[in-house]
């Protein structure tokens, strides 16, 4: 029970993280136009381009088009160049790291979770509680095996507060 309190914890730590790295995301989004620029080849159309790399695609070692990827190289630059200021200035590369921080904690304890005998229903209960909210949140709750999972958890549950009325239970009461 003690690893899963300290996965809990982690867990709603990592999760609040995880929202404040998406109103940063927002406020970025908010700021910051775009990161990309527009490139027309000679007798072609227009093609967007989000990186030197995607430049080097379409471009290639074509001379004759020196001066196109001089400005859009110059743009890419710059445009970076606002969103790492503006980054910056809001927090948004602390929060990341933040929030990577709080998820590589949160899998370092699920992993010590899964290495920790139960020595009760209650952490048993823990596993699948720690189980159902780390991996459910990222996929379909609904299908395989997450209901499955979850009618487990609630009928250890429901057993173990049967056998001991008062004893805590991971998403239960006292």
């Amino acid at each position: 029970m003690a690893v899963w309190r300290d996965w809990n914890a982690a867990y709603a730590q990592a999760m609040w993280r995880c929202d404040r790295l998406q109103e940063l995301e927002a406020a970025l989004a908010e700021r910051v136009d775009e990161l990309w620029t527009v490139v027309r080849v000679p007798g072609g159309e227009e093609t967007i381009v989000c990186s030197k790399m995607a430049l080097d695609r379409i471009i290639g070692e074509r001379t004759d088009m020196a001066e196109i990827r001089a400005t859009a190289e110059a743009e890419l630059d710059a445009r970076q160049a606002h969103f790492e200021v503006v980054a910056t200035e809001i927090g948004y590369f602390e929060g990341l790291r933040a929030e990577q921080a709080g998820f590589a904690r949160v899998a370092a304890l699920l992993d010590a979770l899964s290495r920790t005998p139960a020595v009760s229903l209650a952490g048993v209960v823990g596993k699948l509680d720690a189980v159902l909210r780390n991996g459910a949140e990222w996929e379909d709750r609904s299908a395989f095996p997450w209901p499955q999972i979850r009618s487990a958890r609630e009928d250890l549950t429901r057993i173990g507060r049967q056998l001991t009325p008062n004893a805590f239970s991971p998403g239960g009461r006292r």
